[in-house]
């Protein structure tokens, strides 16, 4: 491997050791996805994008346990974006 990959040779290699099963993904979605939305409190998600794939299977309580009320921590980033212009 040479000393210094580009993100995209990086990506590539993950994504060929198989290391994400994306059709197990969506058999997990397709079969337990409907009953986590209508029964469960937890906060459950995949997000694919072109930097991260990002896993959260955390109840929503711990997870704002662990980063805090983002709610109220955006109500103040826009105050002080306010205050700044």
């Amino acid at each position: 491997m040479a000393s210094k990959l580009t993100h995209e040779a990086i990506s590539e290699k993950f994504l060929e050791s198989g290391a994400v099963k994306f059709d197990g993904l969506a058999t997990f979605v397709n079969e337990y996805g409907p009953e986590l939305v209508s029964h469960d409190d937890g906060l459950h998600g995949v997000i694919f994008g072109k930097y991260n794939i990002l896993a959260c299977m955390m109840p929503a309580f711990d997870l704002a346990q662990l980063v805090g009320d983002l709610a109220a921590a955006r109500r103040i980033a826009d105050v002080a974006q306010k205050t700044r212009q």
